[in-house]
């Protein structure tokens, strides 16, 4: 979000909890212009041979600029570049205030097929978090089978861990949402079985997938996963 800001300048008393969420605010300056202009300077500089952005891209901002992606495919991807969608489930993003699955399908098939168009042999690697406040083990399910299906193995899958001031730690220790509804809140145990279902393809996690998935009585998808 370098560069962006409110274009009335009240930020600092806005009654809004998010600039970005729900939905874009109609004050919200999200031009890529100052970013784009800043990385043309830079790279353009006679003793830098590289710039690589490798994670940190709100890609719900940067479908609003769709030279921004050619850009960051064409000059500043190092061959891997992380995204957050954090999740599958929509139910789920929506607990995390999180864009839509949707969106980050549309910039991950943009961002391969310019990349394609140049030649150039680079990918997205998703940034996945389970046990969020509110998940359920069948949530995770939909994720993982999403990931079996794309043969998206996952070496690094990050735990959810109370952070003080947000929401999603309110939500921990409540359990509950900001409408007062009691939510399912996974530790333990739980966390691990999760764990195993999105690491799909390691071998050690097959008694653990089982265990998920007849707990979701959902003992068609066996076959599936450990096959």
């Amino acid at each position: 979000m370098f560069g962006m800001s409110c274009k009335i300048n009240i930020s600092e008393t806005c009654k809004r909890a998010s600039c970005i969420y729900p939905s874009f605010c109609s004050n919200l300056n999200y031009s890529h212009r100052k970013q784009k202009k800043l990385l043309a300077e830079a790279r353009n500089l006679s003793n830098i041979r590289h710039i690589f952005i490798s994670s940190g891209i709100r890609f719900d901002l940067a479908l609003k600029d769709k030279d921004y992606i050619r850009q960051i495919a064409e000059h500043h991807t190092g061959g891997l570049l992380k995204l957050a969608p954090e999740h599958k489930s929509e139910k789920v993003l929506k607990f995390m205030r999180k864009p839509g699955f949707k969106q980050y399908e549309e910039f991950r098939k943009f961002f391969t097929d310019y990349s394609n168009k140049i030649v150039k042999k680079q990918y997205i690697v998703p940034y996945i978090i389970v046990g969020h406040p509110g998940s359920t083990l069948e949530d995770t399910i939909e994720l993982a089978v999403y990931l079996k299906k794309n043969d998206i193995k996952l070496e690094q899958i990050q735990e959810f861990t109370p952070t003080p001031m947000t929401v999603s730690t309110l939500m921990y220790y409540t359990c509950k949402d900001l409408n007062g509804e009691k939510i399912n809140v996974p530790k333990g145990r739980e966390i691990r079985l999760r764990k195993a279902l999105v690491q799909w393809f390691e071998p050690q996690n097959r008694k653990l997938i089982i265990e998920a998935l007849k707990k979701a009585k959902r003992n068609d998808l066996i076959g599936f996963f450990l096959d």
